[in-house]
């Protein structure tokens, strides 16, 4: 008598599928900006999905991907991913519809060639047209500042261990997210277990308002974050006064002349005192002497 194996559960054959390595079509060959991919990759040839960190070390981008939520963002904006295993891919095609390139297969040569806009290179040859704007509505144009924040501070050494979505966001958003409504910018975080720091956080940037203010607001809320990174105390003065400089930072960095009267003109006298000291370590050491200044506040 033949003994008949029972069918798999439907949820295990699906575990099993999940688990399953990804594969490249035979004989296709993938390079993004004219170099070769040497992620994993897996489905069609016309529409493949590719391993993701692989995949923006060539094609730029700063990529973060948080495993505790299964959330994804590039240059601050979420994006889809897809998880096999160990593995986080994302779809080429749509990648390059975002910032912007061509995704091409070559079924006589047997390859994909993907050429990605670098978001970075990009907004920075845009910034022109952008600072120039009465104001901030599109959400391609604050994305444009959004990256160009994220850059500079980033590359000064201001980076941050946790992901951080920066928003345009409507005084309605801001307010659902727990800011007054007058406000026009808004920070929330999460923290992870047990509060032994932060899983990540959003800045929102209320919709209207001039590029100054739009960008001033992002590297604002960048440089409170970085100060909550390295442990500075919780002095509002101090975080306001980084926050300032953080946006100063920016702006010289594109090139954009700008007093630094106009930065902050709001904010309360301590921040503005504690910015103008950052302003005179900046003046004689650059980026660098600030940072270090804020290092050894930091320290115990």
């Amino acid at each position: 008598m033949k003994r008949l194996l029972s069918p798999l559960p439907v949820f295990a054959l699906l575990a099993m599928l999940l688990a399953a390595p990804a594969w490249t079509a035979p004989g296709v060959d993938v390079f993004v900006n004219n170099k070769p991919f040497k992620g994993a990759s897996s489905g069609p040839p016309g529409d493949l999905m590719l391993e993701a960190g692989p995949y923006f070390k060539l094609a730029g981008g700063d990529f973060v991907f948080d495993a505790a939520t299964g959330q994804a963002t590039l240059d601050g904006s979420p994006i889809t991913v897809t998880v096999v295993g160990q593995k986080v891919f994302v779809r080429a095609k749509e990648m390059v519809a975002q910032v912007g390139g061509k995704y091409s297969y070559n079924p006589d040569m047997g390859s994909v060639d993907i050429y990605a806009f670098d978001p970075v290179e990009a907004a920075r040859k845009a910034w022109a047209r952008i600072f120039a704007l009465r104001s901030i509505d599109r959400p391609l144009d604050f994305q444009v500042m959004a990256t160009l924040t994220r850059s500079v501070l980033t590359k000064t050494g201001m980076d941050l261990d946790f992901p951080v979505e920066l928003k345009l966001s409507t005084t309605e958003e801001i307010a659902a997210a727990g800011g007054s409504p007058n406000l026009t910018c808004y920070s929330s975080f999460r923290t992870l277990p047990n509060k032994t720091g932060i899983a990540n956080a959003t800045i929102y940037v209320r919709k209207g308002l001039s590029p100054l203010a739009t960008i001033d607001a992002l590297a604002y809320g960048w440089g409170v974050f970085y100060c909550q990174k390295i442990g500075l105390p919780n002095n509002m003065d101090l975080l306001g006064g980084v926050g300032l400089w953080a946006g100063y930072h920016v702006l010289e960095q594109l090139g954009t002349r700008v007093s630094a009267d106009q930065l902050g003109a709001n904010q309360k006298p301590g921040e503005r005192a504690r910015f103008q000291d950052l302003l005179k370590i900046h003046e004689i050491g650059g980026a660098p002497a600030v940072m270090k200044h804020l290092g050894n506040l930091a320290k115990p």
